[in-house]
């Protein structure tokens, strides 16, 4: 009941870092029946093109034997076994391009649905692999239900199609034995492209639903709740809480810079109540005035009283003064369209200057 109303409540998409997840703990989406098609066409290849010439090459084995059979004595287990392993030879003569088909086969299936990874999680040994409960709950499931209702399909096809097409199969078997060797065999080789391909053509429209039906599966599988999404973009973008403690730290490092650099300027543009600029122009240093620090209200009055304390002349220009503020950034050039408004007001200050002590240094 509680399997369902998790269901129930995973509404949501998977997001791309659980199915990345999924991926990196060998959770893929695997259709069995993509295995059994690549089986089949490469034994169809192997009938079309290989078939004759390794049945050729077994019958030639087996003739030679038959041939020495006045020779052959099992006269002990010795002899019993050298014929057994003669027997073995020439079947894996005819067996080894099937084994060797499939293998590759099952290996390019493979391939084919996910890149080749080492998940060392799916190897470990793990007791609920075992659980009698678990092996029943996966048998009776819906997916259980949905394989057993694909081995049904396939078997029942299978068996109308060999059933359909092999109706003259046997009669022609047996007719073939009064038939030169060549004959019987590409008899038995136009029967069984015949077979397999039908069979193939078939196969080939279940692996197409099968692996539309698995990768469905497999993403219904991972779909999230809700709140599985707001815990994950939590967990990639942080605690809201503490990207706000860590924004608020920022900004009092921030001022705390900005305040400490307020007696290096060479004038403050302010309005009369809300907002104060810090400009510094030293000649030999900066290509143009450079903002080191700006604020609004409280922190504005708090940068008007610095430069009190320091002496920092402090120049009232509302418009000036909202312009600076509202385009420039602190430890910037001012925007060349102030170039000549605090150019005049500098020259302004540095006339103040000399009047009152024409014997000291210009600013």
């Amino acid at each position: 009941m509680s399997d369902d109303q998790d269901k129930d409540q995973k509404t949501e998409d998977a997001s791309e870092q659980k199915i990345k997840d999924a991926l990196e703990k060998g959770q893929t989406p695997v259709s069995k029946e993509l295995s059994i098609f690549f089986s089949l066409l490469v034994i169809l290849a192997l009938i079309v093109f290989g078939m004759s010439e390794n049945m050729m090459a077994t019958g030639d084995q087996l003739a030679g034997l038959l041939n020495r059979s006045g020779e052959i004595y099992l006269a002990s287990n010795d002899d019993v076994m050298e014929l057994m392993k003669v027997c073995v030879a020439i079947g894996a003569i005819l067996a080894a391009p099937f084994f060797v088909g499939l293998m590759l086969a099952g290996i390019v299936s493979s391939v084919s649905q996910n890149p080749p990874s080492i998940v060392w999680k799916r190897v470990t040994p793990q007791l609920s692999r075992i659980s009698i409960g678990k092996g029943r709950e996966r048998i009776f499931s819906g997916k259980g239900f949905i394989e057993f209702l694909k081995s049904v399909a396939k078997v029942g096809i299978s068996i109308f199609i060999v059933y359909f097409l092999t109706s003259n199969f046997i009669e022609g078997l047996m007719s073939g034995f009064y038939t030169r060797t060549a004959d019987f065999l590409t008899h038995l080789q136009l029967e069984l492209i015949g077979i397999v391909s039908a069979i193939l053509v078939t196969m080939t429209v279940i692996t197409a639903i099968d692996v539309f039906i698995s990768r469905k599966q497999w993403l219904d599988d991972l779909k999230m709740s809700k709140q599985e999404v707001k815990d994950e973009m939590k967990q990639a973008m942080g605690d809201p809480l503490l990207r706000s403690r860590q924004r608020s730290m920022a900004l009092d490092r921030s001022r705390n810079r900005m305040m400490a650099a307020v007696p290096t300027a060479t004038v403050i543009i302010a309005n009369p109540t809300h907002f104060s600029v810090a400009l510094r122009y030293d000649p030999d240093k900066d290509p143009a005035p450079m903002v080191v620090a700006m604020g609004q209200d409280v922190l504005a009055l708090r940068i008007r009283e610095i430069a009190k304390t320091h002496e920092v002349p402090i120049i009232e220009n509302v418009q000036l003064a909202r312009g600076l503020y509202k385009i420039s950034t602190v430890d910037q050039p001012i925007p060349p369209d102030f170039f000549q408004a605090v150019a005049q007001i500098i020259a302004f200050l540095r006339n103040q200057t000399n009047k009152s002590n024409p014997l000291g240094p210009a600013i």
